[in-house]
């Protein structure tokens, strides 16, 4: 189908801010598509939400390295495409072309992510009937429960990004997930001592100050 490129936007679980575009590889992919003027393997769905426009599944440095040349209108597949393979399908293609520490965790948490709200959606074992995705990783009721009540671990994970992804990958990016939560509770904790702090100095000093300065103190002091 031809489209102008555009009007496709990022896969929905590709994270640009976290997981940004390499430059090098798309200069890398921009002279090699004047050179053979090949630039196929991008895959694409209607956007779920805006007519018009479209959903990358994968092919995000092609797309841009396209843009970078002025292409303005480009034939590829579009197919309907659900958001649990859309991110299967994102997943696939950064484990085969990146395995950096890095993606994998921006992987696994995209997809820890996408679970989770999975799961959230369903109050029951029964209510999860319709949705396939779910289903397929959770053989019963018991299992529920436990998944709901954790939240999508290391095998619910594994199993729904599939054979490609290995238990190491998962667990690592999972332990580094969970060390970077720690430590943003550790330094909220540092903000909310020093607040404390800063409170009990103003209060102790608080007859000292002129008027204009308890105005003004009383402010920030209730801001917080």
């Amino acid at each position: 189908m031809k489209i102008k490129v555009s009007r496709i936007k990022p896969n929905p679980y590709r994270r640009m801010k976290t997981y940004p575009i390499d430059k090098n590889k798309v200069k890398r992919l921009e002279t090699s598509i004047q050179e053979t003027t090949f630039w196929d393997n991008i895959l694409a769905r209607p956007h779920p939400t805006k007519k018009g426009f479209f959903q990358l599944a994968y092919g995000h440095h092609r797309l841009m390295a396209l843009r970078n040349l002025g292409v303005d209108t480009i034939d590829i597949p579009i197919r309907n495409i659900d958001n649990a393979t859309m991110l299967r399908i994102m997943a696939n293609e950064n484990l085969e072309w990146n395995q950096s520490p890095a993606v994998i965790n921006e992987t696994v948490h995209a997809t820890r992510d996408f679970l989770n709200k999975e799961l959230g959606k369903y109050k029951t074992w029964e209510e999860t009937a319709s949705n396939r995705s779910i289903r397929s990783l959770i053989n019963d009721q018991q299992a529920w429960h436990k998944v709901k009540a954790t939240g999508a671990g290391q095998n619910t994970i594994l199993k729904f990004l599939g054979g490609n992804w290995k238990q190491w990958m998962v667990q690592g990016a999972l332990e580094t997930l969970d060390d970077n939560m720690v430590d943003r509770i550790l330094s909220f904790n540092g903000v909310l001592l020093f607040l404390s702090n800063w409170r009990c100095l103003f209060l102790s000093n608080w007859r000292w100050l002129s008027n204009d300065m308890k105005s003004a103190e009383f402010f920030i002091l209730i801001s917080f």
